[in-house]
Formats: structure tokens, sequence, C-alpha cells
């Protein structure tokens, strides 16, 4: 079977863009001195609440993807799988929700800060959003492509109708002497399987092994860039 990729979110350093829109800021990575700044995420419509950096990063690029395929504020429930591939997750809300645990036994503990020590959390958040529903689930790992063959599958076996599948990831503290990540920041794509009604306006199509073109592509941000010069933001 054959799917469509009918829409691409991202959430950087410049910002938070989509590929049907050219006046979009391109991609580029997150440093972590910018993640006090929750303006560079974007403009999410609504309420931004008390989310961490990493459950705001993760859904300014989800809420992108959907706006880019169509599916934003339908008003109607929509079955689709969530799944996310990153590196180190929210430790770094971890870590900080920790810091409140230590002082008085934990009677200083942050409650909003517990509600974002998971790093499905800001899916949840789309889903309440949006209307979506479905299998949801973030991947512990460096196989970059892991997030889209796990969400065709779950398509393959009737689990959602369509995908909402990328990579998210913050940078880590430099105090922590965790490895620097090569681009961190959350790209998400939108994929349909043929047949859908949104799948004539693909941008790119994929088989159910992730390949494109003939060919399976090497990283997550190889097959993103190449969806980009296919797209009205790449021409």
């Amino acid at each position: 079977m054959n799917f469509a990729v009918t829409g691409i979110g991202w959430a950087g350093g410049c910002g938070a863009g989509r590929s049907g829109d050219s006046s979009s800021p391109g991609f580029t990575a997150v440093t972590y001195e910018a993640l006090g700044k929750k303006e560079i995420y974007g403009s999410l419509d609504g309420r931004k609440g008390r989310l961490d950096p990493f459950s705001l990063l993760g859904l300014s690029a989800a809420a992108m993807a959907l706006r880019d395929s169509g599916r934003e504020g339908r008003g109607e429930r929509l079955r689709a799988a969530m799944v996310a591939r990153s590196v180190y997750g929210c430790l770094p809300t971890d870590a900080e929700f920790y810091a409140t645990v230590k002082p008085q036994g934990g009677k200083l503990a942050s409650p909003n800060l517990f509600a974002y020590t998971l790093p499905n959390c800001f899916f949840g958040e789309a889903a309440v959003r949006y209307g979506l529903c479905g299998p949801t689930m973030v991947l512990s790992g460096e196989d970059t492509l892991l997030a889209v063959d796990t969400a065709i599958d779950l398509m393959l076996s009737g689990d959602a109708d369509f995908a909402l599948c990328g990579v998210t990831d913050l940078p880590p503290h430099p105090d922590t002497g965790l490895p620097p990540l090569p681009m961190p920041g959350a790209i998400f794509l939108l994929i349909e399987p043929e047949g859908s009604a949104n799948y004539a306006r693909g941008i790119g199509i994929l088989n159910d092994r992730a390949e494109m073109d003939g060919a399976r592509p090497d990283t997550f941000l190889t097959l993103f860039e190449s969806l980009l010069k296919k797209s009205h933001f790449g021409s």
C-alpha cells in the first residue's frame, strides 16, 4: 500500500513553519540558551497554558502539520496514530521537577511540572485541541525513521485512519555531560493511506517500507528535506 504525506510542520530556532506557507521560517536547530523564550516556537492558536519547552516544541510542530494538511479545526473526532521519536525526551523537565521534590521532603513538588514528566504529554494536548483519538507513543532512540515505520504499521493494522509522526528533541543542558544532538527541534509529517480523501493532495508518496522514489531515506531529516523540495515551500 502507498501513503501520501499531506502535511509537514516544524518548530525550530527561528520559529514554527509549514510546507504550504512560503513565508514560513526554515527549519533550524534549537539552542539550549533559547529554550526559555517560548515565542521562538511560533504562535499556537488559543492558550499555551504552562507547557514545558519540550511539550511546546512538539505541539507547535504537530499543529503546523495538521494545519498544513487541512485537518486543523474540523470539529470532528479523527482516528489518528500519533508517534514521535526522541533521543532525550522530556529529561530537562524531569530534572526541573525533581529539583522541586528535593526540598522539604517533596512538600514543594511542582504539580505543573509533574503534569509534563512523560514525553507523550504533548500528544494529549494535541488530542484535546484537535479532536484526535488513537494510539499514541514516543519512542526512544536514534533510529530516526522508527516513528515513520511505526506509524505506517499502525495504519496497515487498521488502528488509525491517518498518522501524525515525526521527531522532537531538545538540546541537553551543558552541565549534564550528555552528547549534543546534530539538529534539535521538532518536525512532524501527516501521512494518509491510499484511498483517503486527502491522498490526491500528497506532497510525496511513501510505500509501506517508508521508501520514496524507489529508495529509503537515510534519516528522517533526509526524508523531510526531500519532501520539502517537492512542496510549495521548497519551490
